[in-house]
């Protein structure tokens, strides 16, 4: 039955591009990261798993990485510097939100408009396996012993991983050194590495390492614990009187930019969601240990954006 729908879905599609005359060629989205990042993965694997017909054909999505200032860099040239006429859009994550809450860009956080998300997750706070401390309460203790001296591994001050450490520290009154990386992959490297003695970041990209051993979660950053994880405590359980409403998440979309062509952003969005609903695409989520989003409405994407502009804007203040 799904897959009659997938195929209805499909021919939907191809009448809608056909009425539009668009899409006539390429497509490319702009990853603001690293390759190999959570964000490239995630965007990578809703591009590959597009449902066969749905685009016209000698038509399909192509990925090119950009990758600097948080993913400021990227977003910057895909709300500036092309054609807002669909055929470059661009990934994202809560990086920009808070980025543009902060006043770091003159963009305004509805500079983008988010068409669907493919993964909405907690952070995991991460320490190298075999530590003298175990869980978040030691870590803690085991930080304010050390003041100045323990290192949190980020992906930058303008990013939402660094975030994370922030409400930390300020919560429960502590003195971290923050090193910021590249990416969460060297965030987490160094921890292995031992240049820092905790990171934050997505699942996805610490699902190797977690596989091997090499790094262990002891807590996440949302308010309840997250079904990928269940046994890992969060942040506000461990220290409900100071943390108690820490609820930080990892957000990553697929983006146009403000005041495109509504008709274009409707079909944009239509062919993302027949591939959040493919088997394929759920199967790559289930591996990248994110949890899947695909039941998310068009409201649900809508909301999202505007609900972290204010959350971050009040833990920034």
């Amino acid at each position: 039955m799904k897959k009659a729908l997938l195929i209805l879905a499909a021919v939907c599609l191809v009448r809608a591009a056909a009425a539009l005359d668009y899409p006539t060629r390429n497509i490319n989205i702009i990853v603001p990261y690293s390759a190999g990042g959570s964000t490239d993965l995630a965007t990578r694997a809703i591009v590959d798993t597009i449902p066969p017909g749905t685009l016209p054909p000698n038509v399909m999505f192509t990925v090119t990485d950009m990758p600097g200032g948080s993913g400021l860099v990227g977003i910057n040239h895909l709300v500036n510097n092309v054609a807002h006429d669909g055929y470059t859009i661009a990934a994202a994550s809560g990086d920009f939100i808070y980025s543009s809450v902060r006043g770091v860009t003159p963009l305004a956080p509805d500079a983008i408009k988010p068409i669907i998300f493919t993964q909405v997750d907690p952070y995991l706070i991460l320490i190298k396996t075999g530590q003298p401390y175990t869980n978040l309460k030691e870590l803690v203790a085991y930080i304010k012993a050390n003041p100045g001296k323990v290192k949190f591994g980020d992906s930058g001050p303008n990013a939402v991983t660094r975030l994370v450490g922030v409400a930390l520290q300020r919560a429960l009154d502590l003195k971290l050194d923050f090193i910021g990386y590249d990416s969460s992959n060297e965030s987490i490297l160094a921890v292995i590495n031992g240049e820092a003695q905790l990171t934050s970041t997505h699942s996805t990209a610490a699902a190797g390492q977690l596989r091997a051993g090499e790094i262990i979660p002891i807590a996440v950053s949302s308010k309840e614990r997250t079904p990928l994880f269940p046994d890992v405590p969060t942040i506000a359980e461990t220290f409900p009187a100071e943390a108690g409403e820490v609820n930080i998440l990892s957000t990553m979309c697929v983006v146009v930019p403000k005041g495109m062509d509504p008709r274009i952003t409707d079909y944009l969005q239509k062919v993302f969601i027949a591939s959040v609903n493919t088997p394929a695409y759920k199967e790559k989520i289930k591996n990248f240990q994110a949890q899947d989003i695909s039941h998310w409405t068009v409201q649900d994407i809508d909301n999202l954006f505007p609900s972290l502009a204010k959350y971050y804007g009040a833990l920034s203040k």
